[in-house]
């Protein structure tokens, strides 16, 4: 198969063609230029997994949030009625001054086809795991809280790294002679103000589905801390999930605003 074999045009009357469901093909969305209130300006294609060379995107994972409040997008030309959360994050991701490749579920797959969604839904690992970026989109941050627990973040890093022989005993040290994570009776030693962190990691995001983030072949998971959060009774997972992100990504946190997209 050659890769981008198939794109729709707006002069199709949907923008969705039917994908070839045995051949592993999925949509990615060109997202066209643009900043600040420009329109979201994009385009659909098809790939494939088995295509060679393997397709080229960034994978975003969000918060749909509430269904009942919409937004719009423009592909192909057409308006597209898409929730307001999917309109918001194509606006911060994109880049001001050249068009993006992403996967987002919400527009690269036909909601109103069940068949399809059902099987898209199955290829959603393969397609995290093949992404050239992870893009994580956490929502807005009116109260620079994200910036706040990024201080937090790099201390307990540090500290964790210094007390696991730079994370290579870390799995030795956190968990016990049959599997299970141990939890230190107190926060511990450092001098820190933990209420920025426990309030980001009280994001919805923690606590959605697809949370597991891969080790990717081109880099690490890029994180829009754009997020103001209200606190979460559910804080133990949360903050498992967090730290394994934090591990697995090197210094996920403070990439530059050309890094994510503007």
């Amino acid at each position: 198969m050659e890769a981008g074999r198939h794109v729709a045009t707006d002069q199709e009357q949907s923008s969705y063609c039917k994908l070839d469901l045995d051949g592993k093909e999925f949509r990615t969305l060109l997202l066209e230029a643009g900043e600040g209130e420009d329109r979201v300006c994009c385009e659909l294609q098809h790939v494939s997994l088995q295509d060679h060379p393997k397709p080229q995107y960034e994978t975003i994972s969000y918060v749909w949030g509430d269904p009942a409040v919409r937004g719009t997008i423009f592909v192909h030309g057409r308006a597209t009625d898409v929730p307001a959360s999917t309109e918001r994050v194509l606006k911060r991701f994109r880049n001001p001054v050249r068009d993006r490749v992403l996967w987002i579920d919400a527009v690269c797959i036909n909601q109103a086809d069940p068949v399809e969604r059902g099987q898209q839904v199955a290829m959603m690992a393969d397609i995290y795991a093949n992404t050239f970026h992870g893009l994580i989109w956490l929502g807005e941050d009116d109260d620079r809280c994200a910036e706040k627990a990024t201080g937090v973040f790099e201390a307990v890093i540090k500290h964790a790294g210094e007390e696991t022989d730079g994370f290579r005993r870390y799995r030795e040290i956190m968990h016990d002679k049959d599997g299970i994570e141990r939890y230190a009776p107190t926060l511990g030693s450092l001098d820190l103000d933990y209420g920025p962190m426990l309030s980001f990691l009280s994001s919805p995001w923690f606590r959605r589905l697809w949370v597991s983030v891969p080790r990717q072949p081109h880099g690490s998971p890029i994180i829009r801390a754009d997020a103001s959060f209200s606190r979460s009774s559910k804080r133990p997972l949360c903050h498992r999930r967090a730290l394994a992100i934090m591990v697995t990504s090197t210094s996920a946190f403070g990439k530059s605003s050309e890094q994510a997209g503007g």
